[in-house]
């Protein structure tokens, strides 16, 4: 099964380079200028692709962290057991009643 899989993948490789190299040549051919501008937009293209994955990869990693902390915080510690800490604790209705202000 596996060599079905690296068959499969070389020779996608192969219908994807063997055009694109071609292409590449005919287009020295034609011009020389245009290659190179090609060969500069891809460039930067692919710098800004590496760039975009990294911020991605870490941005990704800091939020992952930060879920993981408010994780850890809902699981209750001694000082706020079970809450988060913009969270208030359920008020039972005797409480509830007895803090409200009645207006005449």
């Amino acid at each position: 099964m596996v060599n079905v899989h690296n068959r499969h993948i070389n020779s996608l490789y192969r219908k994807t380079s063997f055009p694109g190299i071609g292409g590449a040549a005919y287009l020295l051919y034609l011009s020389r200028s245009l290659a190179a501008t090609c060969g500069t937009v891809c460039l930067l293209l692919w710098l800004v692709a590496l760039r975009y994955g990294a911020f991605q990869r870490r941005s990704q990693r800091l939020y992952q962290n930060f879920l993981a902390d408010t994780n850890q915080a809902r699981a209750g510690s001694a000082v706020n057991p079970g809450y988060l800490c913009g969270e208030r604790k359920p008020a039972n209705s005797a409480n509830l009643l007895s803090r409200r202000r009645w207006s005449p």
